[in-house]
């Protein structure tokens, strides 16, 4: 996983803290049918995500726990014409609900640390290899 862009943004109000924004891409192994891969991101204690683009049709769930034990993980399931996160949720009936744009996520291991847990899972019958390109801000290091 090579990081992309890594720059900073000054608080507003003199508050003195600074806030990171950050790109990158990463890409699965090749993922059997209705299995996942598990992934540790170092990202941050507590992010927002601005930007989720994945290559082909998957679900990304991203957990704060490293045991994945998170009762309510972010969720993006990607089709074959929604491959960006808009922050619409379709449900498995294929009604669109609303949801936050820009979810803020935050590490809840019992030591906290900088990363994220992820799971990128292939809902498909077909093995398959997912880019995801995906930007996040730094709120908590």
């Amino acid at each position: 996983m090579a990081l992309l862009n890594d720059f900073k943004i000054l608080k507003g109000g003199g508050g003195g803290g600074a806030a990171y924004r950050r790109e990158d891409i990463l890409t699965s192994g090749v993922i059997a049918p209705k299995q996942f891969e598990s992934l540790s991101v170092k990202m941050g204690q507590s992010i927002t995500l601005t930007k989720l683009e994945v290559s082909a049709p998957c679900l990304i769930r991203i957990f704060g726990k490293k045991d994945f034990s998170d009762p309510n993980p972010f969720e993006f399931l990607a089709y074959p014409s929604y491959l960006s996160y808009e922050g619409a949720v379709w449900d498995t009936l294929g009604t669109v609900w609303g949801n936050n744009r820009y979810p803020t996520l935050i590490n809840k291991d019992e030591f906290p640390n900088n990363k994220l847990y992820w799971h990128i899972a292939n809902p498909s019958d077909d093995p398959i290899q997912i880019t995801v390109d995906f930007g996040w801000l730094v709120l908590e290091e």
